[in-house]
Order: C-alpha cells, then sequence, then structure tokens
C-alpha cells in the first residue's frame, strides 16, 4: 500500500509558502497544480479502496469455504456418533419430541391464562369506572341539594361491586 498524504503533502507545500507578490504572479498557475495533485491523491485512494475490496472479498470466500468445512466434519461426526451409537440417538429424538409436544402444551396453557387474566383485569376496571361515575354523581347530587356528602360508614347498603366476582376466583371457572 502506498501513503495516501503523500499528494497532499505535496500540494500543500507548494502552495502555502508563496510571498505576496509571487502569490498574486502564480495564483493563475497554483490552481491548475493544485486540481492536478487532488486528481493523483483522488485516484491513488480510488485504487487502495478498490484494492481493499478485493481483500474482504477474498476473505469474505475464504471464510465461505471453511463454515463449508467445519459443517461437513462436523456433519460427518455426527452421522458416525449416530451409527455407533443408534439407541442414544433413538432416545435423544424422543426427547426432542416430547419437549416440543410440551412446550406447545404449555404456550396454549399460557394463552389461556393470559386472556382469563385479561378478562379479570378488565371487569375490575370496568366495575372500578363504573363505581368512580356513581359516586362523582352521588357528589354531584349532594353539592347540588347543598348539603355535605354523607360520610363513609360501614353501614351503608351494599354497593355492586361487591357483588362482582372476586378477582381471585377465575372468570370461567
Amino acid at each position: 500500500m502506498t501513503d495516501p498524504t503523500t499528494p497532499s503533502d505535496k500540494a500543500a507545500g507548494e502552495t502555502s509558502s508563496p510571498t505576496s507578490s509571487e502569490g498574486q504572479a502564480n495564483a493563475g498557475s497554483s490552481a491548475p497544480e493544485l486540481g492536478h495533485h487532488f486528481e493523483e491523491f483522488r485516484k491513488k485512494l480510488m485504487t487502495q479502496i478498490s484494492d481493499l475490496g478485493h481483500h474482504v472479498d477474498g476473505l469474505q470466500h475464504l471464510l465461505t469455504e471453511a463454515a463449508t468445512q467445519a459443517r461437513s466434519a462436523i456433519e460427518k461426526e455426527l452421522s458416525d456418533l449416530k451409527s455407533h451409537h443408534p439407541e442414544a440417538f433413538a432416545r435423544l429424538d424422543g426427547l426432542r419430541t416430547s419437549g416440543d409436544e410440551s412446550l406447545e402444551s404449555l404456550r396454549r396453557r399460557l394463552d389461556t391464562l393470559a386472556g382469563d387474566l385479561e378478562k379479570a383485569v378488565g371487569g375490575f376496571l370496568n366495575t372500578l369506572a363504573e363505581q368512580a361515575k356513581k359516586a362523582a354523581k352521588h357528589h354531584a347530587d349532594a353539592a347540588d341539594a347543598g348539603s355535605p356528602a354523607p360520610a363513609q360508614t360501614g353501614t351503608e347498603p351494599s354497593h355492586p361491586a361487591a357483588d362482582a366476582p372476586s378477582a381471585d376466583k377465575p372468570a370461567n371457572s
């Protein structure tokens, strides 16, 4: 690889030190020269990027080959183990099948439980919202009548929330 800073250093060195009278005289000639150095630098940089791309492609190809070789070696080793220990692999397949069936059963039960929980929480929130509306209406009615709202005592009549199913019991039991 070449040093990418060389052309820019040359361009900077040639254009950074002219005196004021030389600068005015060479102003017309240094701009094309600077453009020429910039173009050389750009071409070198593009070549280096292209070379780097080729190296990356080569490494990617080598990695793909290595992965393919490793996969075939593992598959060969696995087939050798299967031929030497068929009873262990039969048991392993049985365990895998049993595990898959158990996971599916668990997934169905969790879905059912989530649905039941969602229904119970939704019912609780609806009951709570109804009670809040009733309490707000009761306080508004009491305020319209000009009397303070009655104090909460233990002798008040039963509320609909007390008649609602308990959150401890499943909704579809």
